[in-house]
């Protein structure tokens, strides 16, 4: 193996553990009323269940460029 070739895949690697650790988890705040429905910790009954703090988004955007794919 080239030594151009195992300093690429150590690059990807290390790519690929950073965007592993830039993924988000949903927002929890002080006040449950205005937490994310999926954190587990909305006390909102009218937020419906679906993600609205764009942590969903995020972390399909980063699991989609994990993927080698388009965003």
């Amino acid at each position: 193996m080239s030594l151009r070739l195992n300093i690429a895949q150590q690059i990807i690697f290390r790519l690929r553990e950073a965007l592993e650790k830039a993924k988000i988890r949903h927002n929890v705040c002080e006040d449950g009323w205005y937490s994310c429905p999926k954190s587990g910790e909305c006390f909102n009954d009218y937020a419906g269940k679906e993600c609205n703090c764009g942590a969903d988004q995020h972390n399909e955007d980063i699991n989609k460029t994990l993927r080698g794919r388009k965003l």
